[in-house]
């Protein structure tokens, strides 16, 4: 449940029933900002906001991309377990507000829906391209978990 911005009374709906101001959606990230309960795990964080930073390296980054270089030769078969690894290692090596995350997302899985995603591209002439980020994106909220 959000709290209105202007009269800090709690709304479940776009406007607020008090004193009608537009309430607009908040992120996980936001919602633990302001202390309300997130959806990924229903837990209410309380304080203020702690750093947020990214630990890893740009070394194992490159590395990553060596591989996928690497796997045009095998036809692209290993690049779903690739972008998998580096969405764990870029989950591992993130903290948004004190807190971890932990990337669960599978190569088989990716697979599955890449193959999915390359036979709407041919099918629709790569008009499909357009949200071919927007499900990779899509993939990566729905595989990211809080760490206890």
């Amino acid at each position: 449940m959000q709290k209105c911005p202007k009269c800090g009374l709690p709304v479940e709906g776009e406007f607020c029933p008090n004193c009608g101001t537009k309430i607009t959606a908040t992120t996980p990230v936001q919602q633990a900002q302001q202390g309300q309960p997130s959806p990924v795990q229903g837990k209410v964080v309380t304080g203020a906001p702690a750093k947020s930073e990214f630990d890893g390296s740009r070394v194992m980054y490159f590395l990553y991309s060596i591989l996928i270089g690497m796997s045009i030769i095998l036809l692209f078969i290993p690049v779903p377990w690739i972008i998998c690894a580096m969405g764990r290692y870029t989950a591992k090596h993130t903290v948004i507000s004190g807190k971890r995350f932990k990337f669960v997302g599978t190569g088989g899985s990716l697979l599955g829906r890449q193959l999915l995603w390359s036979l709407l591209l041919i099918c629709t002439l790569f008009i499909y391209s357009i949200v071919l980020t927007g499900n990779y994106v899509k993939f990566f909220a729905q595989n990211l978990v809080l760490e206890d």
